[in-house]
């Protein structure tokens, strides 16, 4: 048996393989676009309302009927900003959804352009076994 019997002959690649490659690419590049600017804007919206909250609960503290030492002023303060601090939570949900998102994203990408890599490589190899093989 000759060494070219011995050959293990590679995949073939075929350039609209490469296309639908590059499409998956393009494709997965703006979905992460897209995902960035969401947890940008959700990023903003959250650090806004947490300095409106941290804002406002000093305002609460500094009325008079808070009460006359610290603990009493932020109790008063927690107890009349529940409803702001709840929206902060879900801002915060959000924000952290929003991650999540952009994760998934790059991770996607990340696949997409590992597997188009993988496409040229057999690509490459069986244009060198062809040479190789014509020698």
């Amino acid at each position: 048996m000759s060494n070219r019997d011995m050959t293990i002959q590679p995949h073939t690649v075929t350039p609209d393989a490469l296309d639908a490659a590059t499409t998956v690419i393009i494709d997965a590049r703006d979905d992460l676009a897209y995902f960035e600017v969401a947890y940008a804007k959700a990023a903003h919206a959250y650090n806004e309302d947490a300095a409106e909250l941290a804002i406002g609960q000093r305002i609460l503290m500094a009325r008079s009927d808070a009460g006359t030492n610290d603990a009493a002023r932020r109790a008063y303060a927690d107890r009349e900003s529940i409803a702001e601090r709840a929206n902060l939570a879900r801002l915060g949900d959000e924000l952290l959804a929003a991650e999540i998102s952009v994760i998934r994203a790059k991770k996607e990408l990340a696949k997409a352009l590992d597997n188009r890599r993988l496409l040229e490589a057999i690509m490459r190899l069986d244009e060198n076994s062809r040479e190789d093989y014509a020698a």
